[in-house]
Formats: structure tokens, sequence, C-alpha cells
């Protein structure tokens, strides 16, 4: 008995794969952890043989989908715009992806079902609102961070026991690959959600010279339609001067700029710190990219505000943060005077809270001394020294995954464990 509340037909014309006989329509794919109201993963509908092959059926089957609570409902596409009353497959498409999401949150079984062959079923996770604290850390003052530049089925299940063995309010920054859309990582962040809030990276420094203005707003506009909902904070632009971003940089950031805050979504920028043009021991890629000369360029200060480019200046004075990249080791190790970068940088931005984006080095070592020392420098670094009243934190170990993952087995997590305590 189908409840009526909830029953969608849908008719499917399957044929391809073998011609055994079929005996059940299956869900392939999830369960999922889905926050109410945001579009959920793939369900894969297929209909199987008694060994769960995939068959093609000789005759239109049609499928019931029947939510067992109120408040489910079914779409055609990955951002659940398209209702599904029905649809048709031919030869050469025998399966077809399912969406759905609930108003209501909880525990709730998904049927597939039909007049002739036997059901499938799921039971979806749907959690109200954040499911875990804002990032304001312990001592009420600055962000603690990671980076998770692989968020795959293998890893994340050891990601997510990390940070949560951390016993604070984390942030977990995410890279979303280059050419990588964002309905792959609907369900990692997802999930991730349950242990940290997230930043999410638009396209790290290495993919930025892939796109043109126009293809990297359509890319932030397309990330922010999928997992707006789920991300706290969009990092616009990472490592921003280095040479290696090719050419027009500045005009995607404001494109992606604007695609953000017309969301009314946060957004973070992020330099790469080089040294000063006179110091002796500086790591400058070229003339003009350390962070204060790309700035002081890029944002026109030489002008006085009233003569600035409108956009730039809204860029300005709008960011919600404004981050420093840090790898010591590719920079001979110089020690800069962070009081007086963050107090600079506070200046430029007034409005941006400031901080780091990045810390680590060029390559994991996997727990060395030197990484350790890195770590209880500058996790702790608003204990030590004098900042600003905007500083706050971040530091976003870039190889938290390699490298404190799983957790039981590595010293170096005991070391940040430590140090933000």
């Amino acid at each position: 008995m189908k409840s009526a509340l909830m029953m969608l037909g849908l008719v499917l014309s399957l044929s391809g794969f073998s011609q055994a006989r079929i005996t059940k329509i299956a869900i392939q794919k999830g369960p999922y952890r889905v926050e109410t109201g945001v579009c959920s993963p793939p369900l894969t509908i297929v209909p199987v043989n008694s060994s769960g092959v995939p068959q093609t059926p000789r005759r239109s089957i049609k499928v019931f989908t029947d939510g067992t609570d109120p408040g489910i409902s079914f779409f055609s596409d990955s951002v659940c715009r398209s209702s599904l009353a029905s649809f048709s497959l031919s030869g050469t498409r025998p399966v077809r992806d399912l969406y759905f999401k609930s108003s209501v949150a909880g525990n709730k079984k998904v049927v597939v079902s039909t007049n002739a062959y036997e059901d499938d079923s799921q039971v979806q996770t749907f959690f109200s609102g954040s499911p875990v604290p804002s990032p304001v850390p312990v001592d009420g003052s600055q962000v603690v961070g990671v980076t998770l530049d692989d968020v795959s089925d293998s890893i994340r299940p050891g990601e997510i026991a990390a940070i949560k063995a951390l016993g604070v309010p984390v942030r977990a920054r995410v890279v979303f690959d280059g050419g990588v859309g964002p309905s792959y990582y609907l369900k990692p962040v997802s999930e991730l959600r349950s242990a940290a809030t997230i930043m999410g990276q638009i396209a790290d420094s290495t993919d930025m010279r892939n796109y043109t203005p126009a293809s990297y707003q359509a890319r932030a506009e397309s990330y922010l339609q999928s997992l707006g909902s789920l991300v706290e904070i969009w990092e616009i632009g990472n490592e921003v001067n280095g040479n290696w971003l090719g050419t027009g940089t500045f005009e995607k950031l404001k494109a992606a700029f604007s695609a953000v805050k017309a969301k009314k979504a946060k957004a973070a920028l992020t330099f790469f710190y080089m040294g000063e043009p006179g110091d002796q021991n500086n790591c400058i890629d070229s003339p003009g990219n350390d962070q204060f000369s790309w700035i002081q360029s890029r944002f026109q200060l030489s002008l006085p505000p009233a003569s600035r480019d409108p956009a730039t200046e809204a860029m300005r004075l709008g960011l919600d943060e404004v981050l420093v990249s840090w790898y010591p080791d590719g920079c001979f190790n110089a020690k800069p005077n962070w009081s007086l970068i963050f107090s600079k940088l506070a200046s430029v931005f007034p409005n941006s809270r400031v901080g780091f984006g990045e810390i680590g080095t060029e390559n994991p070592q996997y727990g060395s001394p030197y990484e350790k020392a890195l770590i209880q420098e500058f996790y702790p670094l608003r204990k030590r020294i004098s900042l600003p009243a905007s500083y706050n934190g971040g530091y976003y170990w870039w190889y938290f995954a390699q490298e404190m993952v799983p957790h039981q087995n590595s010293s170096l997590f005991q070391t940040l464990y430590q140090a933000i305590r």
C-alpha cells in the first residue's frame, strides 16, 4: 500500500544491459546525511536481477517513490529545481538519478517500488540548521582552521574523526578541485558539517590560470547555488599575488566577489607572503608581487578613494576576511614581524578580519620536529605577540589530511591538540 501523501509516479522505459529476469527496482548510491532544505546527492534507480546485476526491461515499468514522512520532495536535477513527475529511459540510458530534499529533520525512509518487482528503500538522515558550533576558539578571538584538499570517501571518515578529536570548534577549508563540479562535493561537505564549519575554496591558486573572469564567475555561482547553505565563508582567491596564477587574476577576484555578495555570503581573500623588497632574504617571485606592493597596485591605494574603481573599492571594504599564506621553509626560514604585517593589513582592509590562510611546509614531513615547532609557534600566536583586534587566527594547516589522519597514529596531531589549548 503506497502513501497517498508522498507518492510520485515515475515511468521508466528501461533498455540496455542484459536480458535476465528483473526481480527488483534498486536504489544505488546513498544513504545520505542532508541538511533540511538542501538538495541531496543522487540516488541512482535501476532494475536488477536476483544477483543485483542491472537489467533491461522489455516493457515500461511504473515506479513509485515514497517518503515515509511528510516534507520530502523529489527532483530530476542536482539543485532540486525541477520537480519530478515521470521520465523515460532508452537503451542508451538505462538508469536515472533521483534527488530529494526535506523540510523536516529526522531519519526518514525513501522507498522505490512497483506492482511487479521487489521494493528497495534507504533511511536518509535530515538535520536542521548548523549541526556544529560557529568557529569561535577557546580564547574567544580566533578561528582554529585545518585544510582538507582530499575529501574522497576513503579518507573522509578519518578526517571527521580527527576534527572531532581536537575537541574545539574547527573550521575546515575544503579545496574544490579545478574542473570538478559542485555535485561531487555535496555529500562530502554535508558530512563534514557534522564536525566543522566550512570554508569553501572556489579554486586553488594552481588552477586559477585555467579560468577567464567570466568562467570563474560562473564557477563561483554554480558552487554557491549548490553548496551555499553548507559553506560559512568562500575563499574567492588563494595566494593571489603569486606569478603562477597567470594573467587577469584581479578581474577574476572581482567577478567571484560579486557572485558571493550577490548571495549575501561571506568572502575571504588569501595573499602569499614573500617578505618585503628590502629584506635581504625575501622570496619574491617577480617584482611587484610582494604582498603589499601587489595590494597597493591592484587596490589603487595611490589614488584618493573617490577616484578608485568602484568594484575594486567595494571588494576592499566588503571582504569579510583577509588572510596570509606562509611557508617559511620556502622563504629562507625568515622571521617576519607579524604584529606589523597584520596591523598594516587591518588598516588597508578596515572591515575585514585578518589572519592566516595557510601554514605549513612545502612538502609533508609527517611529524618532523620542524613541523611541530611551526604548529607550536603559530596556532597560539595571539598569546605570544601583540596583534590587531581584528586578528582571528585561522592557520589552516595544509597537510592535515595527509599528516594527521588517522589521528590516533599521528604525533603531529597531538602537537596540534596541545597547541590550541
